[in-house]
């Protein structure tokens, strides 16, 4: 099977290309995009302790005795595209807009 691959278009003088998962470069630029560890910690015990208890725990929201905080979302991924790339690259220099927009889309299959 084919690797799926991604572009990017209108930051440099060229299209940055790459194939998912892996960081493509451009000058300054760097691109990436496809699947990642999910980056939103939530410790679903301390939540449902939180909520259940009519008080707030003295000592953030675990009930005493309850270990340290777990994150529930760990190892859960998330699709992301990342650009990581000068300021210059994303604003209009006479105006301060950042001129800045994406679409998705999966490629028919042939």
């Amino acid at each position: 099977a084919n690797p799926q691959t991604f572009r990017v278009e209108g930051l440099t003088a060229e299209p940055i290309t790459g194939t998912v998962g892996q960081i493509a470069t451009s000058g300054a630029g760097k691109v990436t995009c496809g699947p990642c560890d999910d980056p939103f910690f939530f410790d679903l015990d301390a939540f449902k302790t939180f909520v259940t208890v009519p008080y707030v725990p003295a000592a953030g929201y675990r009930a005493p005795g309850a270990g340290s905080p777990v994150n529930f979302f760990a190892g859960a991924n998330v699709g992301a595209i990342v650009l990581e790339l000068p300021i210059s690259a994303l604003t209009n220099p006479s105006t301060g807009v950042i001129k800045a927009w994406t679409r998705t889309f999966r490629k028919k299959a042939s």
